[in-house]
């Protein structure tokens, strides 16, 4: 993918992700923003809960996962794997929507740093999150099945 222009690499990385097996099981949708944000949102499902009527936190650490991945991507022509997740829970999300938005704060040669924000269905910002992707040497194809 290191010959397609950036645009072209997130349309077909944003192609690969509506194939994903683990948005067809969670329900989620993603997108790029205008400005390459990768967004990620999840409608509301009783089945994410967790036993106190809120969305459980490690949905929320996979939706930021997923963000951050498709934010990071487009950067390496290759497979890139989570080194580092972490997610600072600031309020629950109960019965509700809730987006997911990644953006990149640095990309270099190897390593990406990438920082999100997640909102539940009103607007209000319950968590934010850093990642750290490193390239793999497995080549990225984005027309194969996203989940291996």
């Amino acid at each position: 993918m290191s010959d397609l222009s950036m645009d072209d690499k997130r349309w077909r990385l944003a192609a690969r992700a509506a194939r994903s097996r683990l948005a067809a099981t969670m329900g989620y949708r993603f997108a790029y923003a205008d400005d390459g944000v990768a967004v990620v949102t999840q409608p509301y499902h009783a089945a994410l809960d967790n036993g106190v009527g809120a969305i459980h936190g490690g949905i929320v650490a996979t939706l930021v996962d997923v963000a951050a991945w498709y934010a990071a991507a487009p950067h390496f022509p290759g497979w890139i794997a989570t080194v580092e997740l972490q997610t600072r829970y600031l309020l629950p999300a109960a019965e509700c929507e809730v987006r997911v938005e990644a953006r990149v704060v640095r990309a270099g040669r190897r390593m990406a740093t990438v920082e999100a924000r997640v909102f539940r269905g009103d607007g209000r910002l319950i968590a934010t999150a850093s990642a750290t992707f490193s390239a793999t040497d497995k080549p990225l194809d984005p027309e194969e099945s996203p989940d291996g």
